[in-house]
């Protein structure tokens, strides 16, 4: 699954500031799933939650990096699976 985020001016990606990822596992009867949420100084800016579901952690960051490259304009300062 690929979010689609539109591009973002250099304005944006200049005021990013702190750009966090956190992987998470969710675990359902017996399944793993592996949702992303974004966080900018400390807000979560987005997240793939309620947006179908990762079976794969490596996936799922792939995704989250993406996304905030595409939004922010660079990779996130973090990267963390919880």
């Amino acid at each position: 699954m690929h979010t689609v985020v539109p591009d973002k001016t250099a304005d944006d990606a200049a005021n990013a500031g702190i750009i966090e990822v956190f992987i998470e596992r969710w675990v359902k009867t017996g399944a793993s799933a592996y949702p992303w949420s974004i966080w900018r100084d400390g807000r979560q800016v987005m997240s793939s939650h309620g947006r179908g579901e990762y079976d794969d952690p490596d996936q799922s960051e792939m995704d989250a990096v993406l996304v905030c490259e595409r939004l922010f304009g660079r990779k996130p300062d973090t990267l963390e699976r919880l």
